[in-house]
């Protein structure tokens, strides 16, 4: 496999990722990037991955999950099947529904090569985006929501 790694961002786990990524060529790390680059990182990726804890995976959604859709990448998350990210993971990418390692490599190694599959899926992500989460779309349905309340 022919992956290169690029994590950006910051927090208690940096420490630790960059000691154990030193010697890895195909491991570049950087610090948290500024905001007027999150449109070119996101299509900057090939793949997206979105590990998840499955006791949080329904209580919110990644806070960049829309923007990665919008990018037209797939994605390969680790959520229950019936949650909202894992529905989400089922059409864009691959879900895998146990915070396994050997089946994490896998579903990289699955999508990374092959191309044909990673432009389906992530066409399908874009179309996702789109069709469900224009902010047009979801104000209209917030809309006609707060109208069954009060109608």
């Amino acid at each position: 496999e022919n992956i290169f790694w690029v994590l950006a961002g910051e927090g208690p786990s940096k420490k630790f990722l960059l000691q154990e990524t030193k010697d890895i060529s195909n491991v570049l790390v950087l610090p948290l990037q500024p905001v007027e680059k999150m449109n070119l990182w996101l299509n900057f990726a090939d793949i997206h991955l979105l590990p998840q804890k499955l006791a949080v995976d329904d209580l919110v959604l990644p806070s960049k999950l829309l923007g990665i859709l919008a990018s037209g990448r797939p994605i390969i998350s680790i959520s229950a099947e019936e949650s909202e990210l894992g529905s989400i993971a089922n059409i864009a990418g691959i879900n895998l529904k146990n915070p396994d390692v050997d089946e994490f490599i896998n579903a990289v190694k699955t999508l990374s090569c092959d191309e044909e599959l990673r432009v389906e899926l992530g066409k399908k992500a874009r179309k996702l985006a789109v069709s469900r989460f224009d902010k047009k779309i979801i104000f209209d349905d917030f809309e006609k929501e707060i109208f069954k309340l009060y109608y």
